[in-house]
C-alpha cells in the first residue's frame, strides 16, 4: 500500500509540466489533496535530486527545533513519526511564529524537495540557479504553504547511546546522557564554538555544533558529566573523522550549560 502511495504522488508530480518560478500554481478548489508522509516524500525524491512540487500534495509534522537562542537559524526541523524533514526558512525569529511542539501542515505545491546530507529539505527554488535551493522569505508564503494548529504537542527526544547514531537518525531530536567533553583535537578548545566532542564512561562519542551566532558561543563548556540533547545532523568529516554524526543544540540546557 505505501508502494501504491508512493507512485501515486510521483505520478503527480510526472505530469505537472514544468515549474514556473514566477508564479506558483494555485490548487483548484476541485483538486484532490494527498497526504503524504515525510517518510513518503523520502521514498519520491530518490536521492539528492530536486523535485519540484506542482500539484496539491501536503505532509504534516511537529516541530522539535527552535532558533530562540541562536544555535539553529533559518529553519525548522518537523518529525510526523515516520521520518523528519528540514524546512528552509530565510527568517529571523522562526520560533515566535511556529514553537517546538506547534504540529504544522505544509501545502508543498509550489515548493520543492531535495536529500542533502541524508536529511529530506522542504524549500524553494533558487531561480538564478535551478540547482540549487532557498529559504521561504515571507509570511505571505509562509502563510500560503503553512497552517499551524492551535494546540501544542509534547515534544520528548528519544534516548540513544553514541554508537546508535546514524544516518538514519538524521533530523531526529535525540538525548545521551552520562556525557563529558572530551577533545582530541587542538581545535577543540574547552570554549563553545563551532565542534565539540563528547564521549561517555565507555569511550563511545559523539560531536555537538555552536553555531557562532548562539548565545552559547564564547563560553565555557561544562567540565562534567552531562545530558547532551540535539537534532542529529551528519558531516563528511570533523577533525579528520570521515562520515561522522554531531548534534545541533536548540538551547544552552541542551548541552548542560
Amino acid at each position: 500500500m505505501k508502494q501504491l502511495l508512493s507512485a501515486i504522488l510521483l505520478l503527480q508530480i510526472l505530469f505537472t509540466g514544468c515549474y514556473d518560478h514566477h508564479s506558483a500554481p494555485k490548487p483548484s478548489e476541485n483538486e484532490q489533496i494527498v497526504t503524504a508522509t515525510i517518510a513518503d516524500l523520502y521514498e519520491m525524491c530518490n536521492g539528492s535530486q530536486i523535485i519540484q512540487i506542482k500539484s496539491s500534495i501536503s505532509t504534516h509534522g511537529v516541530v522539535v527545533s527552535s532558533d530562540s537562542q541562536s544555535f539553529i537559524n533559518k529553519a525548522i526541523y518537523i518529525d510526523d513519526g515516520t521520518a523528519t524533514a528540514k524546512i528552509s526558512i530565510d527568517m529571523s525569529q522562526i520560533s515566535s511564529l511556529y514553537p517546538i511542539g506547534s504540529k504544522l501542515t505544509i501545502s508543498l505545491n509550489g515548493l520543492v524537495l531535495t536529500i542533502r546530507n541524508y536529511q529530506l529539505h522542504i524549500a524553494m527554488l533558487d531561480n538564478d540557479d535551478p540547482t540549487e535551493i532557498k529559504g521561504i522569505k515571507s509570511e505571505v508564503l509562509l502563510d500560503r504553504h503553512i497552517s499551524c494548529e492551535s494546540r501544542p504537542y509534547t515534544v520528548e527526544p528519544q534516548v540513544v547511546l553514541p554508537y546508535e547514531l546514524n544516518s538514519l537518525l538524521c533530523g531526529k531530536l535525540v538525548r545521551l546522557e552520562g556525557m563529558m567533553h572530551s577533545p582530541t583535537d587542538e581545535a577543540d578548545s574547552y570554549i563553545a564554538g563551532g565542534f565539540h566532542r563528547f564521549s561517555n564512561l565507555r569511550g563511545d562519542h559523539t560531536y555537538i555544533y555552536i553555531d557562532q551566532y548562539s548565545s552559547a558561543f564564547g563560553k565555557p563548556l561544562p567540565t562534567g558529566e552531562v545530558t547532551l540533547t540535539g537534532i542529529v545532523t551528519w558531516y563528511p568529516e570533523i577533525y579528520g573523522e570521515k562520515n561522522t554524526i554531531a548534534l545541533l543544540p536548540r538551547y544552552k540546557s541542551d548541552i548542560g550549560m
